[in-house]
């Protein structure tokens, strides 16, 4: 608390109280959990716990975790890493299938170090250096996190790729990923944003956590509809950053590009703060993307995980409802329509520029097509709404 280089736990924790409630504490550690019942089950089976103690969890998987929290035995020694234990493609693929079959197999039993990752969807963490891939333990992070597509949602692992890479060529930071073909199973793959590689060659972990725990509330209310945050809360958290003006602004271009391309379900634990020395934070990278109204036959019913303007369903959105999102936030009303009509304007150049590293990455062009032919008529009925003459291709 006396060091001016200290970082925080969490902006719901802060380092000028000398003692926090538990409700915001437990908060916090459900939070470095996954958000799945599931899973949860399957570790408090595995590892003799209750299901229902986020401490207890943690103590047996809680070694690498979200952001630079480690949570590990009293007497444990971690003064030194303990290094790396290396995987063959055949082994990959294996826990791949393990991993499909039963979201609680993050780790193999003979495994010796433990990870927890946040979220619904099942997903590991392992170590990469070039084309090797390793199991880490002690103070050795995980570096990369993989997710097996799942069955009821085929070609999600491509589409997260592709729309993370649209992020990107619209001047949105997103992390590297890719897709792996992993005992025939499609894996996205990404780089975790809250990894770096030090001067001396040694990966280090960078301090994140995502709004719901800034804001000392638990998973179950990631989504604005079940009490969690919405647009103006997490503006308020950016409004203390350290370029505020910068990551509000990237926060409602990112809000903008939701609604353009019908990503529902950007919830509150769907956005994160990344920290730096004396608690200073900035808008982590935009993670979690994806084109979600290729999974519905009927898109009328398709709602935003957070309101625009007090309006949820996308079809009924309308340049009003930014206007009073953007008052509501105290941002500019007139740039986050501005923000709107850019994309509505530059994503179908940018998807063909997009499907073409895709092919060239040699990704299954039937499904970025099947993305690509959802967006074009969206975008086309939006122009007209919204006053943009949109490209003809």
């Amino acid at each position: 608390m006396a060091n001016p280089k200290a970082i925080p736990v969490s902006h719901s924790l802060p380092l000028t109280k000398k003692t926090h409630d538990t409700t915001t504490t437990a908060n916090f550690m459900w939070g470095l959990l996954p958000d799945n019942g599931i899973t949860l089950d399957a570790w408090g089976r595995r590892y003799k716990v209750s299901p229902n103690n986020p401490f207890g969890l943690l103590a047996a998987v809680g070694e690498d975790c979200p952001g630079a929290i480690q949570l590990i035995e009293p007497d444990a020694d971690l003064s030194k890493r303990e290094g790396v234990k290396w995987i063959n493609e055949k082994d990959l693929g294996e826990r791949v299938k393990a991993l499909r079959a039963d979201p609680g197999a993050a780790r193999s039993t003979d495994d010796k170090g433990r990870v927890s990752l946040p979220g619904a969807q099942t997903k590991t963490a392992l170590y990469k250096t070039g084309d090797k891939w390793g199991v880490p333990n002690g103070r050795t992070p995980t570096t990369h996190i993989l997710k097996p597509e799942p069955t009821a949602l085929p070609g999600l692992a491509a589409n997260e790729h592709f729309t993370l890479l649209l992020l990107r060529e619209l001047g949105l930071p997103s992390p590297n990923s890719q897709v792996l073909n992993c005992a025939g199973i499609p894996v996205f793959v990404t780089q975790r944003y809250d990894r770096f590689v030090a001067s001396d060659g040694m990966v280090r972990r960078i301090h994140q956590e995502d709004m719901c725990q800034a804001l000392g509330l638990p998973p179950s209310r990631k989504y604005q509809s079940d009490g969690g945050p919405g647009i103006p809360e997490i503006m308020e958290v950016l409004r203390f950053s350290e370029k505020p003006d910068e990551d509000r602004d990237r926060f409602m271009r990112a809000q903008a590009l939701n609604f353009v391309v019908g990503n529902g379900d950007a919830h509150a634990k769907n956005y994160s703060i990344l920290y730096a020395a004396g608690g200073r934070y900035r808008l982590a990278p935009f993670y979690d993307v994806a084109c979600l109204g290729v999974f519905h036959k009927n898109p009328s019913p398709i709602e935003l995980a957070m309101t625009i303007g007090g309006e949820r369903l996308l079809k009924r959105i309308q340049p009003k409802h930014w206007r009073k999102a953007a008052q509501n936030a105290s941002y500019d009303e007139d740039r986050a329509l501005a923000h709107v009509r850019d994309l509505l304007a530059r994503i179908p150049g940018m998807t063909l520029a997009v499907r073409s590293i895709c092919a060239k990455e040699k990704l299954k062009l039937d499904v970025i097509d099947t993305v690509i032919d959802n967006l074009w008529p969206r975008i086309r009925s939006l122009s007209e709404i919204y006053g943009v003459e949109m490209m003809d291709i």
